[in-house]
């Protein structure tokens, strides 16, 4: 196995083995570092109006231990979609003083 050269702190740590002459498996390990894991939800998130404390971020950084840079990233845009999946399932709903109320 050979490591390719991408940063760990942001990516993992990306490796290749060569199994054949023209055969690669590419294995993406885990984001081990806090910071990196949180750098790569502020990332994702991108323009997105988050309201969250100190204590909030921390936790969720903690719960993504173990995922990998594209395992965070399809965390963090599944959680984007939610609020438009609840109101494709919504049979009704109702605009109340500007927000919407799902029923």
């Amino acid at each position: 196995m050979d490591w390719i050269g991408l940063d760990p702190l942001l990516h993992g740590s990306d490796w290749v083995s060569n199994n054949g002459p023209m055969s690669y498996s590419v294995a993406e390990m885990s984001v081990a570092c806090r910071t990196a894991r949180l750098s790569l939800i502020k990332i994702h998130l991108e323009n997105t109006a988050v309201n969250l404390a100190d204590e909030e971020w921390n936790l969720l950084v903690d719960k993504l231990e173990g995922y990998s840079g594209s395992d965070i990233r399809s965390v963090v845009i599944g959680a984007l979609y939610q609020p438009v999946r609840r109101m494709q399932s919504s049979c009704h709903w109702k605009q109340n003083a500007g927000s919407v109320i799902l029923l």
